[in-house]
């Protein structure tokens, strides 16, 4: 009998022990993922500030209705982002005095408190279309900027 009640305990040590183990990985899979999101909300953040920066000082690189970026808002965009890790690819749009960042990663962006940070499915239809935006799963960034000359 003292065998059967140690084996059964032991049983539920090592049940408790698969139990704890389990979510140690999830606490840590879910820290993953909130830094992972933090470092695409930064990025397109960064992204839209200075497509917007370069944008309202040099209005001609930047052309109403454009999901490619043109070899000189390009190049203008690497040189301001040389030090900045660039391992995420965003898609990008610019629409009637609008930079659009954005990418098709989704995560809820509740716990974000920037104003400029939208459900792709919560930018405006004008955008969308303007934009070709398909897909309503992903975040983006919206920053206006104010064309000069």
């Amino acid at each position: 009998m003292l065998f059967f009640w140690c084996g059964f305990f032991s049983l539920i040590v090592s049940i408790l022990n698969i139990s704890m183990g389990y979510n140690d990985r999830l606490f840590l899979d879910e820290q993953n993922r909130i830094i992972k999101e933090n470092i695409y909300v930064d990025y397109l953040t960064v992204n839209a500030a200075v497509l917007s920066e370069i944008c309202t000082t040099d209005a001609d690189k930047c052309k109403d209705k454009t999901s490619i970026l043109s070899d000189g808002l390009s190049e203008s965009l690497k040189d301001k982002l040389s030090g900045y890790d660039n391992s995420i690819t965003p898609e990008f749009c610019i629409n009637h005095g609008k930079v659009i960042v954005y990418t098709t990663y989704h995560f809820n962006i509740s716990r974000y408190k920037d104003s400029s940070l939208f459900n792709l499915s919560d930018v405006p239809n004008s955008d969308r279309l303007a934009c070709s935006i398909n897909d309503n799963s992903g975040i983006a960034i919206i920053k206006t900027f104010n064309k000069k000359g």
